[in-house]
């Protein structure tokens, strides 16, 4: 099984900076943020992939961390989880919203379960944390 954390699986705006991220790569995903295409670093990434609710889970921080925006995080076919930032801010010269997905227990948890169980294990998890709400 697969959990990929806040991953540009189709491409980021963070890397207009060639001095800052001077790999070709990281500029193919800011062009294909830009202009809406798939470089060719993005094909073989994405090549031959077999995405399924019990193979690959995605986590993305809320709709846009700064960093990678939710659409670009989550995969056709996968479990795709978003959790809302606990904190406000973040853009591409600040990555702690973006990494703060690291810290939380809610990933960790979901995480764990999905390792486990595949998309049952998460689906379980979400479950007995709504179930314990007061």
């Amino acid at each position: 099984r697969i959990i990929t954390l806040a991953t540009p699986n189709h491409g980021t705006g963070c890397c207009w900076s060639p001095t800052r991220h001077p790999w070709q790569a990281c500029q193919d995903m800011w062009r294909d943020t830009l202009f809406d295409t798939e470089s060719d670093f993005l094909k073989a990434l994405n090549a031959n992939a077999r995405i399924t609710p019990d193979t690959v889970m995605t986590y993305a921080t809320g709709t846009d961390d700064g960093q990678v925006a939710a659409d670009s995080v989550h995969l056709d076919g996968a479990v795709n989880l978003t959790i809302e930032p606990e904190t406000e801010g973040g853009n591409c010269i600040d990555p702690s919203v973006h990494n703060s997905i690291l810290n939380r227990e809610k990933v960790a948890t979901d995480s764990m379960n999905f390792l486990r169980y595949g998309a049952a294990g998460v689906s379980q998890s979400i479950l007995a944390r709504q179930s314990s709400k007061p």
